[in-house]
């Protein structure tokens, strides 16, 4: 079994922003990253998602010194929830190049995180 990378998202300090399209063409759901990895994404929503919803998703990833990349687009399956707080999301056959990007945004984040502050 690989072991796959995440990282918890401190949105005090770093927010990530994430919109969620139930379907092509709906109103997006505005919300934020908790935890992410190259596979997945949990995010806070003001309204949460039934498991199995297929789900379209624009991630606002940062790069190197907090310089904001151009947003990734992903589809999805939301495959859990928290009632009133949010929804994990596996992602469905993201690209290498897309991949790339979360491992990168991943190794970042957990950079940070073990910074002294």
């Amino acid at each position: 079994m690989q072991v796959v990378p995440t990282a918890q998202v401190d949105s005090k300090t770093t927010l990530i922003g994430v919109a969620v399209m139930e379907r092509p063409g709906a109103l997006p759901l505005r919300g934020h990253a908790e935890d992410l990895s190259a596979h997945g994404i949990f995010v806070v929503l003001p309204r949460v998602l039934q498991v199995g919803t297929q789900v379209e998703l624009t991630i606002d990833l940062m790069g190197d010194v907090g310089i904001p990349r151009a947003p990734v687009l992903l589809r999805g399956t939301v495959v859990n929830l928290v009632t009133g707080v949010g929804v994990g999301i596996r992602f469905d056959d993201p690209s290498p190049e897309v991949t790339a990007q979360l491992d990168e945004c991943v190794r970042q984040l957990r950079s940070a995180a073990q910074e002294p502050r």
